[in-house]
């Protein structure tokens, strides 16, 4: 049988199989193609969209803009929600910039965009960071634009890196200038003793006239003690830097501890025109706490009123502020502090008057001690009228 002898039909059915299975393979190696496609993007997070801008519509290949008007998928497999609906879920410092984008990509007065903004992407609670770039795809007989596509890239997590590095760098460089302030006030501070201490230790050797003799050593003594704590904050400060500050608790009587401290804050009060009283404390007190850290704080903060206070009065105290928190405080008639003020008082090396002795690490040691001990510090101050230092402890006596 030759090919003349081969019905035409058949032949015409034999190219048709053909044909199909063609299609069938181009098919099936589409979908494998889209399919890898799809992965990879997925993988990415890369999130293709596209816009009508005759129907004002956007549509996703999955349903991430959930809202009322929002239906399930079309027969393409994409879900749809208006380009007004869009812009609502776009965070409000980027709203109008995008709106005005996809105007102009309406008006054909641009053809692509790339623009990085905040979104409700997932959900209509927390915005997202995307990445989103697009370009004109169709144009109507006219040459009006009619279609966009593009893609999108959640990057929330690499703004949050950008973020905290920029962060940590103004922290570093902060940390750098404070420092060196540091290092620089720390000259001043120790020298100013220093000079003292020896200037009058040499005038002591050199006369015999008793009174001279007691006020040069009483001056020794005073600039001993202020260098002795200067050292000490300095070295408070290095072991918390280095995280070896310790704290060892135990049943303490803080009425008795209270007492201490008064007793020996009256004999640093050398201005007669200033009165110290303690005048509110619990019948029995025991605290499970660290007695020397209790002591520190209490101690400077009177320190730092007696530094602060002209005249008036110095009070001290304790109660109850609940039956888990027991709150101490130290108030005064000093010259008090602006709200600005008060919120960076306990910050590291801050010093409001450069005339009065002191390293600036006072009360953030004060803030760092009492946030171990598991309580909070604060202050409420009224410039010329005074302040009030504080701070709370959890009221464990076992």
């Amino acid at each position: 049988m030759t090919a003349h002898d081969i019905p035409q039909a058949y032949i015409s059915q034999l190219e048709l199989e053909r044909t199909q299975l063609s299609l069938n393979r181009a098919k099936e190696e589409l979908e494998t193609s889209n399919s890898i496609l799809s992965s990879a993007l997925s993988i990415a997070e890369v999130l293709p969209w596209s816009a009508d801008l005759v129907t004002h519509t956007f549509s996703t290949d999955y349903n991430l803009y959930h809202h009322e008007s929002a239906s399930g998928p079309d027969d393409n497999g994409k879900y749809n929600i208006s380009i007004d609906e869009y812009l609502k879920k776009v965070h409000p410092d980027f709203r109008e910039h995008i709106s005005t984008v996809f105007r102009e990509l309406r008006e054909g007065k641009r053809t692509e965009f790339h623009e990085v903004y905040q979104i409700h992407w997932y959900n209509d609670r927390e915005y997202e960071w995307v990445n989103k770039q697009g370009t004109v795809f169709r144009y109507d007989v006219k040459g009006r634009p009619i279609s966009v596509i593009g893609s999108g890239m959640v990057i929330t997590k690499q703004k949050n890196m950008e973020e905290s590095l920029r962060l940590a760098k103004e922290q570093a460089e902060q940390s750098n200038t404070l420092k060196s302030a540091f290092l620089a006030n720390m000259s001043h501070e120790i020298r100013t003793p220093l000079n003292a201490i020896v200037g009058f230790s040499e005038l002591l050797t050199e006369t015999d006239n008793p009174e001279e003799k007691k006020e040069y050593a009483d001056i020794i003594l005073n600039n001993n003690a202020l260098l002795l704590q200067l050292i000490s904050d300095i070295l408070d400060m290095a072991k918390i830097e280095a995280g070896t500050y310790d704290f060892h608790e135990t049943y303490v009587d803080v009425n008795s501890i209270l007492d201490e401290i008064e007793q020996s804050i009256r004999l640093r009060i050398k201005n007669e025109k200033v009165d110290l009283i303690f005048e509110e404390r619990l019948p029995q007190c025991v605290l499970y706490t660290d007695r020397n850290r209790l002591i520190q704080v209490i101690t400077n903060f009177l320190t730092n009123a007696i530094k602060f206070t002209e005249s008036g009065i110095i009070t001290m105290g304790y109660r109850l502020k609940d039956k888990h928190t027991i709150y101490f405080y130290v108030s005064d008639t000093g010259c008090g502090m602006s709200d600005e003020q008060c919120q960076h008082v306990f910050e590291r090396f801050v010093k409001y008057n450069s005339f009065i002795q002191g390293t600036g690490l006072g009360l953030s040691i004060c803030k760092m001690i009492v946030e171990k001990m598991g309580g909070e510090i604060g202050v409420n101050s009224i410039p010329d009228k005074g302040s009030v230092f504080w701070f709370t402890l959890p009221y464990r006596q076992e």
